[in-house]
């Protein structure tokens, strides 16, 4: 069963409280009863395991069995991904967030395809709840944040403030694997992956000029959707 995400304040010492969406899906969907055992984690990352004792009429109690603390992972990585076309960025927003991503930053880049002014509240609420489902899928500590889609000057400066900012170019001279093996484990990175069409030479000039280090990963030229679950997991293998 995949954990469920409560509120800090659900939890009353020994005592949790599962509301909302949760309680629904729970009840309703998986038709949960007393004495049933469910995962759960809190705001401050903290997970629960919990035997049900009540099925309300609108949220279940539940006696809390035992408690973990939050796992230390390091580095944070900060994923700046390009806007795909179709359906690949959902794809890819999934499965970043099941290899260890903290935090996606959409990107207009200059070879962005979609038109992202269309329906963009809509597009956000898409991409939350398939951050959300991700993370209760893959057990993670803490939901990724995902932030409404910023252009790419926008991004070199602004959100991208980790100790390493590297931009992923199948073009660079310079290897990921030389550069982590004379750097030290960084406590956060952020990274740049391109559309479809990658990243202009104008744009590489500037993200080089704003202290982003340019590196490929490897010999073959990934799709962008591939590119943005690969990379991740190469950092968090060599750095974790």
């Amino acid at each position: 069963m995949p954990q469920f995400f409560i509120e800090d304040n659900d939890i009353s010492g020994d005592t949790a409280f599962i509301r909302g969406e949760n309680f629904h899906h729970l009840a309703n969907v998986r038709r949960v009863r007393r004495g049933d055992v469910v995962m759960l984690r809190s705001g401050s990352g903290r997970a629960f395991e919990a035997k049900i004792v009540l099925v309300g009429d609108s949220s279940i109690e539940c006696d809390i069995l035992k408690s973990y603390d939050r796992e230390q992972s390091s580095p944070s990585i900060k994923l700046c991904l390009a806007l795909l076309k179709g359906g690949s960025f959902d794809t890819a927003l999934q499965k970043a967030v099941e290899v260890g991503v903290t935090s996606v930053v959409p990107v207009i880049s200059e070879r962005t395809v979609p038109d992202i002014d269309k329906k963009i509240q809509a597009k956000i609420q898409r991409w939350e709840k398939i951050v959300l489902e991700a993370s209760k899928q893959c057990l993670r500590d803490s939901i990724p944040d995902i932030y409404e889609p910023h252009k790419f000057n926008d991004i070199l400066s602004v959100h991208c403030d980790g100790q390493e900012k590297i931009l992923a170019h199948p073009g660079a001279q310079e290897t990921f694997r030389d550069y982590s093996r004379n750097c030290t484990r960084p406590e956060s990175v952020s990274v740049l992956v391109g559309p479809e069409g990658g990243f202009s030479d104008a744009e590489l000039e500037s993200a080089r000029q704003n202290g982003w280090r340019i590196l490929n990963f490897g010999r073959n030229h990934l799709r962008a959707e591939t590119a943005a679950v690969v990379i991740p997991s190469v950092i968090v293998y060599e750095w974790r």
